[in-house]
Formats: C-alpha cells, structure tokens, sequence
C-alpha cells in the first residue's frame, strides 16, 4: 500500500528507497536458504544475510523519514547508514536472545532446534575447544534435539566466549549508529534516537 500511495503521488525517490529495500530482503532469504548449515555459513556470510534480510528494512525506514522530511542527500545518507548499522545490531541481539544470560533467565532455543546458524555459535565455533566443537556442530545438526543436547549447545557458547564476542559486536554497530546520529547538532529528536539505539541493545524480547 505504501508503494502504490508513493506512486500516486510521484514520490519515485521514495519509490526506489523502499523497493531496493525488498529486493534486498528477499536476496537476504535466498541466501540464507542456501547457507542453512554450519558447513557452509561463515561469519562474512551470516552479515551479508543479516544487512540485506533485517538491516535493509531498518535503512529504508530512516532513508525513507529524511526524504519524507525534505532532508538533503548528505543527511539522507547519514540517516540510511543509521538504520544500516542500527539493524544489524538489532538482528545480532534477536540472535543472542536465543542463548539467554543471566540477565533475561531461560533462553528459548529456537534458532538451535532449527539449526539456524547465527553470530554467537559461529563465534563459539571459532574460538571453543575444537574436540568440543565438533560434538556441538554434529548436535547441532540433529533435526530433534533433547532439551539437554539444546542446553549443552548453549553452555558451549557461553564457556568458548562466544556469546561475550556477539555481544561486543552488537555494541560496536549501535556505538556506530550512535556516532553517527551525533554529528547532528543535540535535540530532544537525537537524544530520543539515541535512546532508541540504546534499548535495542539490551531488550529481552
């Protein structure tokens, strides 16, 4: 509906923002289709699923506000790099969620039963006991996992750093968006985005 009000209108900049944002996603879930395995997803390839499956959509929706607001190109730009980094830390803490911490009690395990591969396993993978590391990636490609099996792929990583790495990484993306939203000059507008950015980063749900 958005699409057709934009065309009605002869918003083509609009238009162009929000369709390459779809072309993006739906290139984001073909190759997550293809990457589905421990095999065959590596770390640069979990990021270019997430840029282009969540990151696209939260880009556009910046790019989208500025134009909306009669911004100029430079602040367009800033605005979609916003949303580029702000969704890539949003989609890396949903994965986190998966593994839980102290501080939001049990974790659901879902992604696990699924075998979707995410940041912290691929970073648990890396840096875990190898001999370990190889249970954990047969486990993990059970299609029915016992509850127990999902538990012990979480202690691993958790004990192999690869939960605190994914956690780093996250923060280094909102740390990024935040640097740029703060080479606007201080408003109730950016204090608000800030604590936006913020909120993503330590979330529950």
């Amino acid at each position: 509906k958005g699409l057709l009000i934009a065309l009605d209108n002869n918003e083509f900049e609009l238009l162009k923002i929000v369709s390459q944002a779809v072309r993006r996603m739906s290139e984001g879930e073909l190759r997550q289709m293809k990457a589905s395995s421990l095999q065959n997803i590596t770390r640069e390839k979990y990021f270019k699923i997430i840029s282009d499956k969540t990151a696209s959509l939260f880009s556009a929706c910046c790019e989208t506000g500025a134009v909306s607001a009669g911004a100029d190109t430079d602040s367009a730009v800033k605005m979609r790099d916003i949303g580029e980094h702000l969704g890539i830390a949003f989609q890396i803490q949903d994965d986190l969620l998966d593994y839980g911490s102290a501080d939001i009690g049990k974790p659901t395990g879902n992604d696990i039963q699924e075998r979707k591969v995410t940041l912290p396993l691929i970073e648990a993978m890396e840096l875990g006991d190898k001999k370990t590391a190889v249970r954990i990636r047969r486990l993990f490609g059970k299609r029915k996992k016992t509850s127990a099996e999902v538990q012990e792929i979480i202690d691993f990583v958790h004990k192999s750093g690869g939960y605190e790495k994914a956690v780093s990484t996250m923060n280094d993306y909102a740390d990024n968006a935040i640097g740029i939203l703060e080479t606007y000059p201080p408003s109730d507008a950016r204090a608000s985005m800030a604590g936006t950015i913020r909120y993503i980063t330590i979330r529950s749900k």
